[in-house]
């Protein structure tokens, strides 16, 4: 038996063999796991799988005993595909201004999502998780470099970290500043700044 029977791609599958010979009877010989896809099988007693593509999978188990009789059993194995996108209006990295605000969304390019967990990187927000795709709105007011990540997951809770994209905040040096060499003047005297 599987250790469970839906999973999402990328998730190993561990399989045992829980077939009991007849007390004083026969013993199990030989044992064939066919994985279904058209690859794999295995000769090992509780052998791991992971499969490459999204689909349903007919796993069977074929053993043979001592007298040469063969029995097997077949589970249906789920394979759900892992949500897929990209966060919105990024190029993968971006430099801006210290003070600036920038809009953050993303973008579902398969799968329904049920969560999204964004780390915006700028130290003043923890992660956040909601429903909501954005965009947010988010300030960057400390000069360095900020990490957005973005975690997704979907209704079968199958999880997708998106590629994190690179905020350079840049600091604002100048500030206008200036000083009249008077400050009381009549019509017509010239003031240097």
């Amino acid at each position: 038996s599987p250790n469970k029977t839906t999973v999402c791609l990328g998730d190993e599958i561990l399989f045992t063999d829980n077939s009991q010979p007849t007390p004083g009877g026969p013993t199990i010989t030989s044992r064939s796991w066919d994985f279904g896809d058209g690859i794999g099988t295995s000769t090992q007693v509780n052998p791991s799988y992971l499969y490459d593509s999204p689909g349903t999978y007919n796993v069977t188990l074929s053993i043979t005993d001592s007298n040469g009789c063969p029995d097997s059993e077949t589970i249906p194995i789920q394979v759900n595909s892992n949500p897929t996108g990209n966060i919105s209006a990024m190029p993968l990295s971006l430099t801006i201004n210290e003070g600036e605000t920038i809009d953050i969304g993303f973008n579902v390019t398969s799968g329904t999502i049920a969560t999204y967990t964004w780390n915006f990187g700028n130290g003043s927000n923890p992660p956040i998780n909601t429903n909501s795709s954005g965009p947010h709105t988010v300030l960057y007011d400390t000069p360095g470099t900020s990490t957005v990540s973005l975690t997704i997951k979907d209704a079968n809770d199958c999880e997708t970290i998106i590629t994190p994209i690179e905020i350079t905040v840049i600091a604002i040096d100048c500030s206008a500043d200036f000083f009249p060499n008077k400050t009381v003047v009549c019509v017509g005297d010239i003031i240097d700044f």
